[in-house]
């Protein structure tokens, strides 16, 4: 397009002089190469002559024209044929964006890619005398660790050879690690009143007051004594709470075999064996223990001479059981 302009310009010039030299043939009958006429006349080549100088500064003034237009198209082709320049991309001021989880960094799916759970497996189930033996070890253990005991106690026991049959009522208080005070609030033996201290386990005596018109006086008796002995000649540290913990600890097989109702309260049961001789009383084939399931607390102890036996010749039953933080020092004396 650059070699295009100066060919156009003298193109267009000496088109406009072949006019200007054609422009005096124009509009007569004469020949226009034939000169001779405009030769002859000189007044009329001297008007063509100034009709044409007129005229051109008007030819001289379109050229003019024509030539800048020409520029134009040239400067808008060549412009046409350059490359556009990229506009270069700012810097982003801004907060860089964060690429979206849902795209770039996909979560995984809590069902496929955490690991699953072990799965919890449900312990075996225990047999009855494998719950009995747990239940045993929790009443024996509640004993051992309360510092203090205070229950209401109702015995009936049968005498196994003369088939007579005793009632006692009485209150009895404990104190770790050893200490036993009874005091009796009925007895069908004659023994009410009596009050009664000593130490379970150890020892062979205990301290007496009697009740009636002996209760003034203090004495001495040996556990084994006829007189303080049970119906069946159990002594009294037999028969305790100490005296149960210590026999039951070794030796017994307990099974928990029901459940029953004892003054308005839901206890369990458990059945107490032993593969030898019962170390209570060798004619005794089993025994039952009644519990609260709540507390662990004894409230009620059976024992039985004969295998099936519904009815235990010897019953012991507490409607009141507590576990006291302390019991005051008088309560152990007589």
């Amino acid at each position: 397009m650059m070699t295009l302009r100066p060919v156009l310009f003298r193109i267009l010039t000496a088109s406009m002089l072949s006019a200007s030299v054609l422009l005096p043939g124009c509009g007569s009958k004469e020949d226009p190469t034939d000169l001779s006429p405009s030769l002859q006349t000189s007044s009329t080549i001297d008007a063509t002559t100034q009709k044409l100088l007129d005229t051109l500064p008007k030819i001289m003034e379109g050229l003019e024209d024509i030539k800048t237009k020409i520029d134009a198209l040239e400067l808008r082709a060549a412009d046409d044929d350059l490359p556009v320049p990229s506009t270069p991309t700012k810097p982003s001021t801004g907060t860089p964006t964060k690429p979206t989880t849902g795209t770039t960094t996909p979560k995984p799916t809590t069902g496929t890619t955490t690991p699953a759970k072990p799965a919890t497996t449900t312990p075996p189930k225990l047999t009855a005398k494998e719950r009995g033996a747990q239940e045993l070890k929790k009443l024996l253990d509640k004993v051992k660790s309360a510092p203090f005991i205070q229950a209401s106690v109702e015995k009936i026991e049968k005498n196994l050879k003369t088939g007579k049959v005793t009632t006692n009522k009485l209150s009895m208080y404990t104190k770790q690690p050893n200490t036993v005070k009874i005091e009796v609030s009925f007895s069908s033996s004659g023994a009410s009143g009596a009050k009664v201290l000593y130490n379970s386990g150890v020892g062979s005596k205990i301290k007496i007051r009697p009740g009636g018109n002996l209760s003034f006086v203090t004495t001495e008796l040996d556990k084994k004594d006829e007189r303080v002995v049970s119906n069946n000649g159990y002594p009294l540290d037999d028969t305790d709470f100490f005296g149960v913990v210590r026999r039951m600890s070794s030796g017994y097989d307990a099974e928990l075999i029901g459940a029953t109702t004892l003054n308005g309260k839901k206890i369990q049961i458990l059945k107490l064996t032993t593969s030898g001789t019962n170390t209570m009383d060798s004619r005794v084939t089993h025994e039952h223990i009644g519990y609260d399931p709540q507390t662990y607390g004894i409230v009620l102890w059976e024992m039985y001479n004969e295998a099936g036996s519904k009815e235990p010749y010897f019953r012991l039953t507490l409607p009141t059981l507590e576990f006291p933080a302390s019991i005051e020092e008088s309560r152990f004396k007589v």
